[in-house]
């Protein structure tokens, strides 16, 4: 027998965070950083995430999943979903599921799965919202450039965001009043990955060619990445929502 709660990012204690690391660290194998788990949640401009507990009869903490607050009172992220191993293949995702949708009816969840949660999502009710190509095109491309999502974030919002990856990866370049935002992926592919009116602060791009999911573009590789949600309507976020490389 499993049991559920759920907490604000704000309502979590010490006992939270050092348990919720505990439980990343024992399922993947490897440490998880404390600061950075506080910049994510606790530190979050748009507001609460919310932290789906699951505990075994003893109140031990066996998994956990986060619903990441991102831009929207709605919508929210799956993120960071992480069982402990002795308590997989028993159930716990199709119960924290149930649990999260159970109890919040009134919102709207998304995410970016890989190929082994997928099925898990699909099988509990999540749909196909997008299935988008990459392609490629040129800067200086006006059809390209006008179909880049343009953000409303404020600065503080967009650095916070930048910092939860790389920052040091992410350069610019302007055109018409817009800066337009790109980040170097796995050290070779440029990305670009939306526009805004704002200026970031961060080196400019002397690349004349990007690759990018959300921009139309004539050249499209067989490359492609799948956008769920489980919401009422349709949603699909920009790129840049799930860029966490």
């Amino acid at each position: 027998m499993f049991h559920h709660s759920h907490k604000l990012s704000a309502e979590l204690s010490d006992s939270d965070i050092f348990h919720s690391l505990n439980i990343f660290s024992v399922a993947f194998g490897q440490r998880f950083d404390r600061q950075y788990f506080e910049r994510k949640y606790l530190r979050n401009p748009f507001g609460d995430s919310i932290h789906v507990f699951s505990y075994d009869d003893d109140r031990n903490l066996v998994a956990t999943r986060v619903l990441w607050k991102l831009d929207s009172n709605i919508y929210y992220q799956c993120v960071d979903t992480a069982v402990h191993p002795f308590y997989q293949g028993r159930g716990l995702f199709k119960l924290s599921t149930s649990y999260i949708l159970d109890t919040f009816p009134g919102l709207c969840f998304y995410n970016k799965p890989n190929s082994n949660s997928m099925p898990q999502y699909l099988k509990y009710g999540w749909k196909t919202d997008k299935i988008q190509n990459i392609g490629v095109s040129c800067r200086f491309s006006k059809r390209f450039l006008s179909s880049i999502p343009l953000f409303s974030w404020t600065k503080p919002q967009l650095k916070w965001r930048m910092s939860l990856t790389n920052p040091n990866k992410y350069k610019h370049f302007s055109r018409d009043g817009l800066y337009y935002v790109s980040v170097k992926k796995r050290g070779l592919c440029d990305m670009l990955l939306f526009k805004t009116p704002l200026n970031l602060s961060i080196p400019t791009t002397m690349s004349l060619f990007f690759f990018s999911f959300d921009a139309k573009t004539h050249v499209q590789f067989p490359y492609t990445q799948t956008l769920l949600s489980r919401c009422s309507g349709s949603y699909a976020p920009p790129s840049f929502y799930f860029d966490m490389t």
